[in-house]
Protein backbone atom coordinates (compact mmCIF):
# COMPACT_ATOMS: atom_id res chain seq x y z
CA UNK A 1 0.00 0.00 0.00
CA UNK A 2 2.79 2.44 0.86
CA UNK A 3 4.55 1.78 -2.47
CA UNK A 4 1.30 2.37 -4.38
CA UNK A 5 0.83 5.69 -2.55
CA UNK A 6 4.36 6.81 -3.46
CA UNK A 7 3.78 5.98 -7.13
CA UNK A 8 0.45 7.86 -7.09
CA UNK A 9 1.97 10.91 -5.40
CA UNK A 10 4.87 10.96 -7.88
CA UNK A 11 2.35 11.38 -10.70
CA UNK A 12 4.84 10.42 -13.39
CA UNK A 13 5.29 7.37 -15.58
CA UNK A 14 8.95 7.19 -14.55
CA UNK A 15 8.22 6.00 -11.00
CA UNK A 16 7.30 2.36 -10.62
CA UNK A 17 6.81 -0.10 -7.78
CA UNK A 18 6.84 -3.82 -8.12
CA UNK A 19 6.41 -6.71 -5.73
CA UNK A 20 9.61 -8.42 -4.60
CA UNK A 21 11.16 -9.43 -7.93
CA UNK A 22 13.82 -12.09 -8.26
CA UNK A 23 17.45 -11.09 -8.72
CA UNK A 24 17.21 -11.26 -12.53
CA UNK A 25 14.24 -8.89 -12.72
CA UNK A 26 15.89 -6.62 -10.15
CA UNK A 27 19.05 -6.37 -12.25
CA UNK A 28 17.03 -5.75 -15.43
CA UNK A 29 15.11 -2.87 -13.82
CA UNK A 30 18.22 -1.31 -12.32
CA UNK A 31 20.13 -1.55 -15.59
CA UNK A 32 17.42 0.46 -17.36
CA UNK A 33 17.22 3.15 -14.67
CA UNK A 34 18.41 6.71 -15.25
CA UNK A 35 19.09 7.09 -11.52
CA UNK A 36 18.75 5.06 -8.35
CA UNK A 37 18.13 6.21 -4.78
CA UNK A 38 19.18 3.50 -2.38
CA UNK A 39 20.43 2.67 1.06
CA UNK A 40 23.69 0.73 1.35
CA UNK A 41 22.26 -2.51 0.04
CA UNK A 42 22.82 -5.02 -2.73
CA UNK A 43 20.84 -3.10 -5.36
CA UNK A 44 23.11 -0.07 -4.79
CA UNK A 45 26.12 -2.16 -5.75
CA UNK A 46 24.31 -3.59 -8.78
CA UNK A 47 23.54 -0.05 -9.95
CA UNK A 48 27.20 0.90 -9.57
CA UNK A 49 28.24 -2.15 -11.61
CA UNK A 50 25.86 -1.08 -14.41
CA UNK A 51 27.04 2.54 -14.31
CA UNK A 52 23.70 3.91 -13.07
CA UNK A 53 24.01 7.25 -11.24
CA UNK A 54 23.17 6.96 -7.55
CA UNK A 55 22.03 8.89 -4.54
CA UNK A 56 23.12 6.72 -1.61
CA UNK A 57 21.45 7.21 1.76
CA UNK A 58 23.40 6.46 4.92
CA UNK A 59 22.40 6.60 8.55
CA UNK A 60 24.69 5.66 11.41
CA UNK A 61 27.00 3.45 9.32
CA UNK A 62 30.14 5.00 7.88
CA UNK A 63 29.95 5.34 4.06
CA UNK A 64 33.71 4.73 3.86
CA UNK A 65 33.10 1.06 4.69
CA UNK A 66 31.40 0.50 1.34
CA UNK A 67 32.68 3.42 -0.73
CA UNK A 68 32.02 2.75 -4.41
CA UNK A 69 34.90 5.01 -5.51
CA UNK A 70 32.69 6.29 -8.30
CA UNK A 71 31.81 9.78 -9.49
CA UNK A 72 28.34 8.36 -10.18
CA UNK A 73 27.62 8.06 -6.44
CA UNK A 74 26.37 11.02 -4.43
CA UNK A 75 26.30 10.05 -0.75
CA UNK A 76 23.99 11.66 1.80
CA UNK A 77 24.45 10.91 5.49
CA UNK A 78 22.69 11.70 8.75
CA UNK A 79 23.26 9.91 12.03
CA UNK A 80 19.59 8.92 11.89
CA UNK A 81 17.98 8.33 8.48
CA UNK A 82 14.79 9.94 9.79
CA UNK A 83 16.75 13.22 9.90
CA UNK A 84 17.53 13.01 6.18
CA UNK A 85 14.89 15.33 4.72
CA UNK A 86 12.92 14.62 1.58
CA UNK A 87 13.97 18.05 0.28
CA UNK A 88 17.65 17.19 0.68
CA UNK A 89 17.22 13.86 -1.10
CA UNK A 90 15.15 15.48 -3.88
CA UNK A 91 17.82 18.14 -4.36
CA UNK A 92 20.47 15.43 -4.70
CA UNK A 93 18.28 13.56 -7.22
CA UNK A 94 17.88 16.70 -9.33
CA UNK A 95 21.62 17.36 -9.14
CA UNK A 96 22.50 13.85 -10.26
CA UNK A 97 19.97 13.89 -13.10
CA UNK A 98 21.37 17.21 -14.33
CA UNK A 99 24.96 15.92 -14.17
CA UNK A 100 24.33 12.66 -16.01
CA UNK A 101 21.47 13.47 -18.35
CA UNK A 102 22.37 12.20 -21.79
Amino acid sequence: DAAAQIVALAATAGVIAMPAPGIGATKACIRRAHLMVSTDSGPRHIAAAFGVPLVSLFGPTDPRWTDLHSELDLTLRERNLRDLSVDRVWSAVQSQLARFRA
